[in-house]
């Protein structure tokens, strides 16, 4: 199933793929911060263009990561394998610090359990068998990608975490990418393969409308902390 966005009632918009489906995989290579350079067609990094071309780099090791859709369990796969990992070196911000009795008390909700991924069940089996400290000053707390901290009583909009940057976790797949364009454009494997930036897509990070806001445009957002005119609020709660 592919969900491409909500329906009118707010339930996800579901789509059937065909049986013999295969997504292709994104190597991400920039995210907020990016130094780029225009070369002109003709050159060694621009063969067979008239056209100018981009090229971008990043600039960032780490992305701060605002993983929304975590709060389902089992969704978001990729942030519930970077908060589960119990050698990461992780940085979250808004996750509620849960106890060890929390989750034992997952553990024994076997069928909400079983709805996230086998690192996340790990991590929560982990956090069971800890012991429970009678002082809170020396309890050990834990997170789950499901529960964002708590702000006056309903769960904040605005959870982050910094995620290791796909091509630094994954070597392997960037590897394949790059031979991959090598053979395709016809070049030397001792040569660097640049590959420029074709495209601007608007932005992706949007939201639903909120009743009584209108939207400044449909592929821009406000920047403002919470835009009187239209749907964005960059940083809630």
């Amino acid at each position: 199933m592919l969900r491409v966005g909500f329906e009118d009632d707010g339930a996800w918009r579901l789509l059937s793929l065909r049986p013999d489906f295969s997504p292709a995989a994104k190597v991400q290579t920039e995210d907020d911060i990016t130094a780029s350079i225009v070369a002109p067609g003709g050159l060694v990094s621009t063969p067979d263009s008239q056209l100018s071309r981009k090229f971008v780099t990043n600039c960032e090791s780490l992305l701060f990561q605002r993983p929304d859709d975590a709060i389902v369990r089992g969704y978001d796969k990729q942030t519930e394998s970077d908060m589960s990992d119990p050698q990461a070196d992780l940085f979250i911000s808004n996750f509620q610090p849960l106890t060890p009795a929390d989750a034992r008390a997952m553990a024994a909700d076997a069928p909400g359990l079983s709805r996230f991924t086998q690192p996340m069940q790990d991590l929560v089996a982990r956090a069971a068998a800890l012991p429970e400290a009678e002082d809170p000053a020396e309890q050990t707390y834990w997170v789950s990608t499901a529960n964002p901290r708590l702000v006056n009583g309903a769960p904040t909009k605005n959870p982050r975490y910094l995620q290791v940057r796909p091509d630094i976790a994954n070597p392997k797949d960037v590897a394949l990418a790059d031979l991959t364009n090598h053979l395709f454009r016809d070049v030397p494997w001792t040569r660097r393969c640049a590959t420029a930036s074709t495209s601007s897509p608007p932005g992706a990070a949007t939201t639903r409308p909120r009743t009584g806001f209108r939207r400044c445009a449909p592929t821009t957002r406000c920047t403002t902390w919470s835009c009187p005119s239209c749907s964005w609020s960059s940083s809630p709660p």
